[in-house]
């Protein structure tokens, strides 16, 4: 099954240095992303929504833990 209206964008997103710290993370879709899903992380850390509205170019994270990296899938 083909599916011809859906994008997606992988990113590497790293937490700050202190927890619960807002971040952004730029994305390539050129639209507000519909969603996210995390394919790799290199700590037991959660990535979460911050609150801030995303736009066609960021999204706004936060992290349970300090210096977290993650591997963020956007799609549209």
């Amino acid at each position: 099954m083909k599916s011809r209206n859906f994008s997606t964008d992988v990113r590497l997103a790293t937490a700050p240095v202190a927890t619960d710290t807002e971040f952004t993370v730029t994305h390539g879709l050129s639209a507000i992303p519909r969603g996210y899903i995390i394919t790799r992380r290199n700590k037991n850390a959660s990535l979460y929504v911050s609150g801030t509205t995303w736009t066609t170019s960021l999204a706004y994270f936060k992290s349970d833990v300090a210096n977290a990296q993650f591997y963020v899938l956007f799609f549209v």
